[in-house]
């Protein structure tokens, strides 16, 4: 039943997106840019000449409406988003083949300075060689066939938009309930933004990178790393994450709390050259809870040694 409420909550994200026309406001940017594009010398602006004859002369569409041009990424850069779906790009993608970040701030309208004429030009061809590749391979290559394209790799992008925030979401939830569980049993005795003293002289951290640690001075005892995708293709994607951090301390025990455990992940974790990973199911953490007690007493109890559940004589 779980797993039917996350495909309706991601089915209702996905279509809330789609009905915010982020791309049919970016193809009504690109229709009323009236200034003049001179996209010649075609080899300037990475554009093959049949793909250019094939969109002009034989379909008889605008240029601007299949090429990107500098000058029009700068004006609007949110037609980055319109130009990119043509493609099937990723922004990831786009960012690491362009060596132009921000390309993601672009398309939300949260630049804070003004595209330079040698970034926009470098997106700009970087979108019209994938685009002039994928006309000159195709016999039957048409403007609606681009839009096609553009709502597949919004879709795919949605995707991972709701990956990152299903993560967020799970990484609020342990943190709340870890906080909660630490205060009804007295081990709290100061509070500052995100820092929480504890007895013993330590310290509980929310931050990220890790995701919670906990220190004593400036040793570091636990780290908590929490990966809440339940995508299992990219499972060893967040495991690699996660390792770099606690790569970052090796001497304190470590734990991992993922969405979803595969057989390779655990033969990595086994594998792990800086110290062991112990993981938890972030599912069976959050509604078992006796094992979200389990969870507690290995960092309470077994590590910081700062509560004992069975009351002295």
């Amino acid at each position: 039943m779980l797993e039917i409420e996350d495909a309706k909550h991601r089915s209702l994200r996905i279509l809330n997106e789609l009905r915010g026309k982020a791309d049919i406001k970016a193809r009504e940017a690109i229709e009323v840019y009236n200034e003049k594009l001179d996209f010649k010398p075609l080899c300037d602006y990475m554009i093959c000449a049949d793909a250019w004859h094939h969109v002009t002369e034989n379909l008889q569409e605008e240029a601007k409406f299949v090429f990107a041009h500098p000058a029009l990424l700068q004006k609007h850069p949110k037609t980055s988003l319109y130009y990119r779906g043509l493609c099937g790009l990723p922004q990831k993608r786009v960012q690491k083949l362009s060596g132009v970040s921000g390309v993601t701030n672009w398309e939300r309208g949260s630049i804070k300075n003004p595209i330079s004429n040698e970034n926009a030009k470098k997106v700009a061809c970087l979108y019209n060689t994938i685009i002039s590749s994928l006309i000159t391979r195709t016999t039957d290559w048409t403007l609606e066939n681009g839009y096609r394209t553009m709502l597949a790799t919004m879709g795919m992008s949605l995707g991972g938009t709701l990956n990152n925030l299903i993560g967020q979401e799970a990484e609020k939830e342990v943190k709340h309930k870890l906080l909660k569980w630490a205060e009804q049993k007295d081990l709290i005795k100061k509070e500052e933004k995100r820092i929480y003293h504890l007895k013993g002289g330590i310290q509980m951290i929310y931050d990220s990178d890790p995701d919670i640690k906990f220190l004593r001075g400036k040793r570091t005892l636990v780290t908590i790393e929490i990966k809440g995708g339940k995508d299992r293709s990219g499972a060893l994607e967040r495991l690699g994450a996660a390792q770099k951090s606690f790569a970052k301390h090796s001497r304190a025990r470590n734990f991992l709390i993922a969405g979803v455990i595969t057989e390779s992940m655990r033969k990595m974790m086994e594998q792990e050259e800086h110290g062991s990973i112990e993981s938890f199911n972030l599912e069976e953490l959050l509604k078992n809870n006796s094992k979200f007690e389990e969870f507690c007493l290995k960092i309470f109890d077994e590590t910081l040694e700062i509560y004992n559940p069975i009351p002295s004589k």
